[in-house]
This record gives C-alpha cells, sequence and structure tokens, in this order.
C-alpha cells in the first residue's frame, strides 16, 4: 500500500490546497459526505483514569524501581514521589513527567534481568 501511494504522481495526490486526493476519491463512494468531510479529532486515551486506577500499582512499581536506581542522582527522590502522589488524588493532570519515571523504571527493570540472564 505503501508503495503504491509513493508511486502516485503529485497530481494525483493533492488537488490544490486539498491533500490526499486520492484517498477523497474512494471515500466519496464509499462513505455519508457529513463523515467524509468531518473534521480532524484528537484521540484521547484514558490513559490518566488508568495510571491513577488499574495501572496504579504497577506505575507505582515502577516508579520506585527509577528511585531505587536513580534516586538523588536523576531524580529528585521526595518530589518525584510527592508528584506522583499529587497526580494521583488528581491535583495534577500532567502524565508526561510520570511516563517519564515510569520508563527509567522499566529500562532498569530490562537491563537487570539481562545481566541476570548473563550469569
Amino acid at each position: 500500500l505503501f508503495e503504491l501511494a509513493f508511486r502516485q504522481s503529485p497530481e494525483r495526490k493533492r488537488d490544490g490546497d486539498v491533500g490526499k486526493r486520492m484517498l477523497r476519491q474512494i471515500a466519496s463512494k464509499l462513505l455519508p459526505a457529513g463523515l467524509r468531510q468531518s473534521p480532524k479529532r484528537a484521540l484521547q486515551t484514558p490513559q490518566r483514569e488508568w495510571l491513577r486506577g488499574p495501572l496504579r500499582d504497577w506505575a507505582s512499581g515502577q516508579i520506585e524501581v527509577a528511585l531505587e536506581r536513580y534516586g538523588d542522582q536523576w531524580l529528585d527522590t521526595v518530589s518525584v514521589r510527592d508528584q506522583w502522589t499529587r497526580f494521583c488524588e488528581g491535583e495534577s493532570d500532567n502524565s508526561f513527567f510520570v511516563w517519564q519515571w515510569i520508563s527509567i523504571g522499566l529500562c532498569c527493570g530490562q537491563i537487570s534481568n539481562q545481566i541476570s540472564d548473563r550469569r
């Protein structure tokens, strides 16, 4: 499908300022106008609800792994725990840093597993 799309001439891909010409032509035969012409919408995932709910214990565990390895080096342990608590209590909705802490914990766990496998 990608190869087919890339082989198309620019005239088949664009119609003035409107892109995806070929896709729009195909869609016009298959989909109702209201659906075809609706504006793009951002996809919202319930990640905050998941992290505060069913994934809370898992996320806490990953954050603790990160703090055990890098607390007081890369991470301010007291601040991370405080921000995690505020996030879980709904006082903060910014999950960007939460995902960074989880990622560090996952990396630490992966590295630890690789070292154990070599022994």
